[in-house]
């Protein structure tokens, strides 16, 4: 599912493999290896990379330099312009799960639940 919409929104942006790597700063061979399935679950670092650039392709904006779980989940909410509620009616994840994360008390939230914020 979520090598699909990498494929997607890379087709919709006229992004090959070899721009996708340079634009996230990822080995081209790491690219092909999660667009072909061969790496079922990559890293989320890397992910999120691959996300963050193809997402400003999509809203024009910059992707976010800060990777850490508590940023990505405000930047999800900013570009959005949604909050802790909708969000997680959207992604499945509990509210408090997000407020936790938000709030810094949850600083290494589990791959599953960042993971379905790739998927929104």
């Amino acid at each position: 599912m979520l090598q699909q919409r990498i494929i997607n929104m890379a087709i919709a942006f006229d992004v090959n493999q070899s721009g996708l790597a340079e634009a996230t700063n990822l080995s081209q061979s790491t690219i092909s290896r999660i667009l072909s399935k061969k790496t079922k679950f990559p890293s989320y670092s890397t992910l999120l990379k691959i996300n963050a650039y193809l997402t400003s392709l999509n809203s024009g904006s910059k992707p976010p330099t800060n990777t850490e779980p508590s940023s990505v989940i405000q930047t999800v909410i900013d570009l959005r312009n949604t909050n802790q509620s909708e969000l997680s009616h959207l992604t499945g994840i509990p509210q408090p799960t997000i407020s936790k994360i938000l709030s810094g008390q949850s600083a290494r939230p589990r791959y599953e639940t960042m993971s379905r914020l790739m998927t929104i």
